[in-house]
């Protein structure tokens, strides 16, 4: 009879055992099961957010090149619109000067210093404007943005 009972008294660890043993298996395949679907949506979202990205970065890239050729219209208008406010100014000041020598011939030095400097005036704001439009060309103030 003692080795009935030692039988018995092993069955009842077995089965407890064994009763834990399938609990734990349970526990560990409910986790792995949750980690994989963890996983799954975290690669869906990485994508997702991938795919966005390249779409902006496309839509960036498009917005550069927009932006590279208005700026390269803007010059070529800044480049004709500085020559042909120049040509009046010139013959403004041709006139001026012509005005000056008769003026000073007759002793009015000052109307011809009033005429001249209102013309002096925006013929150097277009020179202004084309030193910038050059070396804007120059690249001196251009600008890029990196990665695009």
């Amino acid at each position: 009879m003692h080795h009935a009972a030692r039988y018995a008294r092993l069955v009842r660890i077995l089965r407890r055992d064994s009763y834990v043993l399938r609990h734990a298996n349970r526990r560990r395949e409910a986790g792995e099961n949750s980690l994989r679907q963890a996983n799954e949506d975290l690669e869906k979202r990485v994508a997702e957010r991938t795919h966005k990205l390249a779409e902006q970065k496309t839509s960036l890239q498009l917005h550069a090149r927009e932006l590279e050729r208005a700026n390269a219209d803007l010059e070529r208008f800044a480049f004709a619109a500085s020559h042909d406010l120049q040509e009046p100014l010139r013959a403004m000041a041709g006139c001026a000067q012509t005005l000056e020598r008769k003026y000073q011939e007759d002793g009015h030095p000052y109307r011809v210093w009033v005429m001249l400097n209102p013309v002096s005036g925006p013929d150097g704001v277009v020179r202004g404007f084309l030193v910038v439009e050059q070396q804007m060309r120059n690249k001196q103030f251009s600008t890029r943005v990196s990665g695009v």
